[in-house]
């Protein structure tokens, strides 16, 4: 993710519609910005994040002005537990995603076969051998004169 965003950008892609205010319901305060932080930072990229700073500050700041909750709050959020995998599910829910299975898996591993088997194998390409450099001749390695003026 960015770090740096433009006013123009930040409208664009991390303002809430009534679609997001109506998934808020009556959460308040961290558990509030926390939610809403995810739920854009899904959107936008397609993922959850991986810890609490891959969120740029400027960007928590806008969505904190939406939400009217100070954005230090976001530090208080949790990030492990219950609340957060509740919101992951309920993100993932309202936006038609769900969690990959082993089934997944195995229906991916049988899409790929097919795939495998009708590509060329991969051959192994010879690897060049070069030549040593040539010697540098012994004056290159002087020390460089210097004169005091």
């Amino acid at each position: 993710m960015k770090r740096q965003w433009e006013t123009e950008e930040l409208v664009k892609h991390w303002t809430l519609d009534i679609e997001d205010h109506a998934l808020l319901g009556n959460k308040t305060g961290a558990t509030r910005l926390g939610f809403v932080a995810l739920l854009k930072f899904f959107r936008q990229e397609g993922r959850f994040p991986q810890h609490k700073n891959e969120i740029p500050g400027i960007v928590l700041t806008f969505l904190a002005t939406q939400v009217q909750v100070p954005s230090e709050a976001y530090l208080q959020y949790a990030w492990q537990g219950c609340t957060i995998e509740y919101h992951r599910a309920q993100i993932r829910e309202a936006l038609g995603f769900r969690e990959s299975s082993v089934t997944d898996g195995e229906q991916m591993q049988e899409f790929r076969e097919p795939l495998r088997a009708a590509s060329p194998p991969i051959q192994a390409m010879p690897v060049p051998i070069y030549k040593q450099p040539a010697p540098q001749p012994a004056i290159s390695k002087l020390k460089p004169y210097c004169i005091n003026t």
